[in-house]
């Protein structure tokens, strides 16, 4: 078994880091948390059968059968399960680029880490170099460890910072920041310039520099 606890196969870790991107140790995680680890087992079993349908079954079908399953549970390993049916969902729905560009962020939901660059896209219509903007709480600031997703528009961050996610509980205005930095084009995994889009563009983290609070 890949874990002691959570408890998925070779094959499926194999699946949830390298085909879907899923940080699985953010994973790990969660399913060992105090509030989930009682039913750690089951949902390692439903990973596992979910991993398998990969490329047999139908986004409907990875469906109907997470909702089979949800139903008999309650408290916070139901919402484990329902964000996990949805990963599945979406992957087998549209591949990884409608898990990762239809990612839930109200609530826990697991880490999508692009390593690669993610068609289609328009990275081509980026200038070489360009200031990106992120609507995030202080302490990523503080602690550095910022997520992939940013955006070429200021007043984008500005909901994303005070407005997008005013109705969770977790939500403290005073906590909210716009952060900036000078990114490079060729360092881009993912680029939506579309009007009506979020003007979306996903980094690698760990090429950050000089990432200063934006007045």
């Amino acid at each position: 078994m890949f874990f002691e606890v959570f408890e998925i196969d070779d094959d499926s870790a194999s699946i949830l880091v390298n085909d879907m991107c899923v940080d699985i140790n953010d994973l790990k995680a969660k399913i060992e948390s105090p509030d989930v680890i009682q039913c750690s087992t089951k949902i390692s079993e439903v990973i596992n059968t979910l991993c398998g349908f990969i490329g047999k079954k139908s986004a409907e079908e990875f469906n109907n059968y997470c909702l089979s399953i949800i139903c008999e549970i309650e408290g916070e390993p139901y919402f484990v399960l329902d964000s996990l049916r949805m990963v599945f969902y979406r992957f087998a729905s549209g591949g990884l680029e409608e898990l990762f560009v239809y990612q839930e962020n109200e609530a826990w939901y697991p880490k999508i880490i692009l390593t690669t660059v993610l068609h289609p896209n328009d990275i081509d219509s980026l200038d070489g170099d360009f200031l990106i903007y992120r609507g995030c709480d202080v302490s990523e600031y503080e602690s550095g460890r910022f997520g992939q997703s940013w955006t070429t528009r200021k007043e984008v961050a500005e909901k994303f910072a005070f407005d997008n996610y005013d109705s969770q509980e977790w939500f403290d205005i005073n906590n909210r920041i716009i952060v900036q930095a000078r990114y490079e084009k060729c360092n881009t995994l993912y680029s939506n310039q579309t009007e009506y889009g979020e003007y979306e563009i996903v980094i690698k983290t760990q090429v950050l520099t000089d990432v200063k609070i934006s007045t």
